[in-house]
């Protein structure tokens, strides 16, 4: 995501006396920033999700808050790569990203890249009543 940009996965065995196998460590330059670190847990999860064992997970889920730091062409080379990624692999990601941080990515993407990713919404939430919510219903209480 960050491909000028000094970084690293460092992978300790751990043997103190406890349950835990391995320290895992990953570090980037910056990571103090939010959205460099939201990034770094983008990653990870991507890394477990596609790549990690014992698991059966067709389906990714990330919240908008993720995003809501990342710089926009930042975004746009994530969603692109995971759009590519995923073709004809069986899997899904679900991500209800906002309006305006999915626009910011349009003059970043090219506009078959754009295209393609609109045509992968598959739903439009708004937050003017709880019926067009996610799931139909308004949780916590309202402000």
């Amino acid at each position: 995501m960050y491909p000028r940009v000094p970084a690293g996965i460092v992978l300790d065995v751990n043997t103190g006396d406890n349950k835990i196998r391995y320290d895992l460590s990953i570090q980037i330059e910056g990571d103090d920033s939010d959205g460099i670190n939201d990034a770094r847990i983008l990653c990870f999860d991507w890394l477990v999700f596609t790549c990690g064992e014992n698991h059966a997970m067709d389906m990714l889920w990330h919240d908008n808050r993720l995003f809501a730091d990342i710089d926009p062409g930042v975004r746009a080379r994530w969603f692109s790569f995971v759009n590519q990624s995923l073709k004809r692999s069986g899997k899904q990601y679900i991500e209800p990203l906002n309006t305006e941080n999915f626009n910011a990515m349009e003059t970043t993407l090219s506009e078959i890249e754009m295209l393609e990713l609109k045509s992968k919404i598959v739903l439009t939430l708004r937050g003017d009543k709880a019926e067009n919510k996610l799931l139909g219903i308004q949780f916590g209480s309202k402000k």
